[in-house]
């Protein structure tokens, strides 16, 4: 993924055992193969209460010096680099 692609991409929260909250973006196909491997999931509803971070990411090009960054979509902020 690019650092764009990698901020957007839903994420889950751990709560404890197999409790976990997966935030609503997240596609059904992978949420109910979650349920049937024995995870406990929070309700879609209540899952999107949960913290689930955010960041801004800046790569740097080893070869071209190129600097490509990401600003996540869940907080305000934004990737800047010089």
């Amino acid at each position: 993924m690019d650092p764009q692609a990698a901020m957007d991409a839903p994420r889950f929260n751990w709560i404890r055992g197999k409790e976990v909250a997966l935030e609503p973006s997240i596609p059904d196909d992978v949420y109910d193969g979650l349920a049937r491997r024995g995870h406990e999931l929070m309700g879609r509803d209540s899952a999107a209460e949960y913290y689930y971070g955010g960041g801004q990411v800046i790569v740097r090009d080893p070869d071209s010096g190129l600097l490509i960054g990401g600003s996540d979509p869940r907080k305000d902020g934004a990737a800047v680099g010089f």
